[in-house]
């Protein structure tokens, strides 16, 4: 008897372990569930169905290599057709190929933000070649990404902000109804993107890049042009219903912009040091008019089918003598700036 008493205890701690065991499990499923932040991607092969639902890019939700689990070798599975890969439901953000890896090989759509932030070894976007679409694309502060070419991809809004060794981006989006921006790439030497209508576009720092928007026809929002010191071609674009910024560009005149005969808001030229002539928008009406530090503009020749602005702001324009190019002004109710202009209009 005393020698079947230890054996008894014996097993009744063991049961004991077991239930406390699968009470610890169902408790931590169910902490994994609510902690979202470190949850990998989960096997979901036999549904296609998204995961789970990501946090918002603002709650901090991050995938790096940590949070993927031991789910990151070969599984001996066959990998997904393209056209198999499924949704997820979500914002994403990326630092990782290992995990940017992973995703791509379950899932073909994103209904959310994909955010791709600083992945040290990613020279291009080969890992999304069977990426459909997203609702965004941010692509931020990628130290070695050198080319971005993507082929029967879709997205309401593309930003390419940070790559400082990005050469060529080349692209097909025949809208971007949450807008375009490519910025501070100084080593990119092309720019091309089939584009006929966006939101908005900005285009700052890409150093000499070809930029070829030649498909452009309307901009709902705003232009931003600055920092470009290579060739700019915007010859389609007839419409930007918000303002036009020029600024830091190394164009002689304005005939990339041709074909442009309305701008909603403010036309702003700024900072040209090359700017000679006002040639190319054939606009009737501004409700602004700004143009400063431009050394070399000697008149306003090519304003000539101005018949209104609003606003005309005029300042550190050094060999502007006079304005002729807005004799045929019907409409004008301010000028702002450097004084003397105003006493040009009067005497004219």
């Amino acid at each position: 008897m005393k020698r079947l008493l230890p054996l008894f205890v014996l097993a009744l701690a063991g049961a004991a372990l077991a239930e406390t065991a699968t009470d610890t499990a169902d408790t931590a499923d169910t902490a994994d569930t609510a902690d979202t932040a470190d949850t990998a991607f989960l096997d979901s092969a036999d549904t296609g169905e998204p995961l789970h639902d990501s946090e918002p890019l603002d709650s901090g939700y991050f995938l790096d290599s940590e949070h993927l689990g031991d789910d990151t070798g070969d599984t001996g599975e066959t990998p997904l057709a393209c056209d198999e890969r499924g949704l997820f439901v979500g914002d994403l953000v990326f630092s990782s190929s290992d995990a940017l890896s992973e995703f791509a090989e379950r899932y073909g759509e994103l209904s959310g933000t994909l955010r791709l932030v600083g992945i040290p070894e990613l020279v291009d976007l080969s890992e999304l070649e069977c990426l459909r679409s997203a609702a965004a694309l941010e692509i931020e502060g990628m130290p070695a990404l050198r080319e971005v070419r993507l082929e029967g991809f879709s997205t309401s809004r593309l930003s390419l902000v940070g790559n400082p060794v990005l050469e060529d981006v080349e692209l097909t989006m025949p809208e971007l109804s949450g807008g375009l921006v490519v910025a501070e790439a100084p080593r990119l030497r092309q720019l091309s993107v089939d584009l006929y209508a966006a939101s908005e576009v900005t285009l700052q720092d890409l150093g000499s890049a070809y930029v070829q928007l030649d498909k452009l026809v309307l901009v709902e929002g705003d232009v931003r042009l600055s920092g470009l010191s290579g060739t700019i071609d915007l010859g389609r674009l007839t419409r930007v219903d918000g303002d036009l910024s020029l600024r830091d560009l190394a164009n002689r005149d304005l005939r990339f912009l041709d074909g442009l005969v309305h701008v909603g808001d403010t036309l702003e030229i700024v900072g040209m040091p090359s700017l000679r002539s006002l040639r190319g928008p054939r606009l009737a009406r501004l409700n602004r008019l700004s143009l400063a530090g431009i050394p070399e503009l000697t008149s306003l020749d090519g304003l000539e089918d101005l018949v209104e602005i609003s606003t005309l702001h005029l300042e550190a324009l050094p060999e502007l003598r006079d304005l002729s190019g807005i004799e045929d002004l019907r409409r004008l109710d301010a000028v702002e700036g450097d004084q003397r202009y105003r006493k040009l209009l009067m005497t004219e």
